[in-house]
């Protein structure tokens, strides 16, 4: 069993699959592969900027004169 957590953390994280952050489980090789959600919410932060990056390049490629 594998345990990915976010470093430098609001809030401790307990090592298994029944930590309070809901994490993500996935089976890999016959492992077990433990994704910790952070607490202080960074994923969405960068979710967001991700699509906004997506977003501007996607616009930057179609150009503005052709919408």
């Amino acid at each position: 069993m594998f345990n990915i957590l976010p470093t430098n953390d609001i809030k401790i994280h307990t090592e298994n699959s029944t930590c309070e952050c809901n994490p993500k489980i996935i089976f890999e090789n016959e492992e077990m592969i433990i994704i910790h959600n952070s607490y202080d919410g960074r994923e969405f932060r960068e979710r967001l900027i991700e699509e906004v990056e997506r977003q501007f390049l996607r616009d930057d490629m179609i150009g503005i004169d052709d919408l």
